[in-house]
This record gives structure tokens, C-alpha cells and sequence, in this order.
């Protein structure tokens, strides 16, 4: 029986490299998730004794813990936000993955992989962005994946892509110049004039202030992540191979 799975998981890895290629065995995505499901274990047993200031209703539910496909992020620097395009037409993919944390098909908790220096780090465990995107899919009837976690001037926005048509809302702030309210679905105009407002203010304060950080902020220059990983394509591919085998056969 052993040898068949063996033979069955050979011939999943080939399988995927036939249809994928290495580009998918080697994308940023797919060594997050490597990543993240090496690492969820260690942080596991590290929340497990305050396991309520993370979210879980019992200990005995941190074990039992998996993670969910990861939801992508994207970016928008301020001073390139253009009102009169689509959000997601100008919107960077940014390697940055928010997996929400899953126990027995409910989502508890956020598990946050980011690229920094061309190096994977955890940046956090036990935040709830996740359980509002999961509920909010539930309202718009998506999946969880289809949602576009938007980060813009620091704060965070969802983005979605209904039937042809940009809806989203901020998890997190409200903004009652233009109408915005906190987890509350908008419109995209309603969503973009946010951005321009934050756009506005953020070139007051440039104007202002010739303090560095409060430039940094306006350009952005404080968020920049790069897709480009230290470990080289074959290191990768090796990388993906052996957590295949590791945690699937």
C-alpha cells in the first residue's frame, strides 16, 4: 500500500510540472504556502497556551488547526492612484499572503507569510482579517480566494470583482467624509474617493512637514515589498519536491 502511494504522489509531482511547469513549483505564491505549512506548527504550540487571545473557543481546537489557500494582496502607492481607473486595474501584486487559519471548516485566525530581503518570514498569527473576508464572501457568495486584499496609504482594504463590477469595504476604519463604514460592502466610487481623500491629505502633510518619514509616507516608499527570493529556481524546485513528498505522501 505504501509503495502505491509513493507511486501516486510521483506521479502527482510529474503531473504538476507537466501542466504547471516550475514557474508554478517555484512562484512566490506556491513558496508561501510552502513556507506557512512548515512553519504553522512551531506557531501552533507557541499560542496554544493563551489560545483565546487568538481567537480559538478551546485549546483542544489549536492542534487541530490547517490553513486555507492564501488570499493575495496588492498595493497602490498614493501618489499614483488615479480616480478615474478601475482599483484593480492599477493595483501591484504584493508578496504579502494572509491564510486564514481553519479548524474543522470554520475560519478562526489569520496566518501571515511576507518576502522580506528575498527571505520568507511570519509576520503575524492570530489577527481576524480572514474570518471577516470568509464572512463577507459568505454575504457575496464567493470564495474566499476571490477577494483582493488591498493595501493603501497603511490602512487595508478588500477589493472584489462581482459580475463584472468593483464592489469592496475597509475591514478596519471607517471614513464618514466620504461615506465609507467599517465592513460595510460600497461601491467603487465610494472607494476611490476614500483614496483620493487620503491622497489629499497625505500631500497637505508633505507640504507641511519636510520630516523623511512623513515623505516616506506619501510616496510609499515605507511599504515596498520585492517578489525577488534569495534561494535560486533549482533550490525551489527541490524545496517543492520534498514538501510534496513530505506532507502528502
Amino acid at each position: 500500500m505504501g509503495k502505491i502511494k509513493k507511486y501516486i504522489c510521483t506521479f502527482t509531482i510529474l503531473f504538476v510540472f507537466l501542466v504547471g511547469g516550475v514557474s508554478y513549483a517555484t512562484s512566490p505564491e506556491q513558496q508561501a504556502q510552502i513556507y506557512a505549512e512548515e512553519n504553522l506548527l512551531k506557531y501552533l504550540e507557541m499560542v496554544e497556551p493563551n489560545y483565546k487571545d487568538f481567537h480559538y473557543e478551546t485549546q483542544n481546537q489549536v492542534m487541530k488547526s490547517c490553513l486555507g489557500e492564501p488570499i493575495k494582496n496588492f498595493i497602490i502607492s498614493p501618489q499614483e492612484f488615479d480616480e478615474n481607473k478601475d482599483i484593480l486595474e492599477q493595483a501591484k501584486p504584493y508578496p504579502f499572503y494572509v491564510f486564514p487559519v481553519i479548524v474543522d471548516g470554520n475560519v478562526i485566525t489569520d496566518f501571515t507569510v511576507v518576502l522580506i530581503k528575498g527571505e520568507w518570514q511570519v509576520v503575524d498569527i492570530g489577527g481576524h482579517l480572514s474570518k471577516i473576508i470568509n464572512d463577507k464572501s459568505n454575504e457575496v457568495g464567493i470564495d474566499i480566494k476571490d477577494n483582493n486584499i488591498l493595501r493603501y496609504a497603511g490602512k487595508t482594504y478588500v477589493i472584489i470583482n462581482k459580475d463584472n463590477k468593483e464592489i469592496g469595504y475597509s475591514p478596519y476604519l471607517s471614513e464618514p467624509s466620504t461615506g465609507l463604514e467599517k465592513e460595510k460592502l460600497t461601491t467603487s466610487d465610494i472607494l476611490k474617493k476614500t483614496f483620493a481623500h487620503q491622497k489629499d491629505v497625505l500631500l497637505k502633510l508633505k507640504k507641511q512637514s519636510s520630516e523623511p518619514e512623513v515623505r516616506g509616507i506619501s510616496s510609499n516608499q515605507s511599504y515596498i515589498l520585492s517578489f525577488d527570493q534569495n534561494t535560486n529556481v533549482f533550490e525551489r524546485i527541490v524545496k517543492f519536491v520534498s514538501h510534496v513528498y513530505k506532507y502528502n505522501c
